[in-house]
């Protein structure tokens, strides 16, 4: 079954502990990307 919650693979703690550069791609990508609603849209695809 496909789930339609996203979860994250790291804890804001782990994040902001070890990738202190704010301007990394991955940090900024988070900030503008609504994986949780992209995630709900295509659950009914899958």
């Amino acid at each position: 079954m496909i789930e339609k919650n996203f979860e994250e693979a790291f804890t804001p703690e782990w994040v902001s502990n070890n990738i202190t550069d704010q301007a990394n791609e991955l940090v900024v990508l988070k900030k503008i990307i609504p994986r949780q609603k992209i995630a709900e849209r295509l659950t009914p695809f899958l």
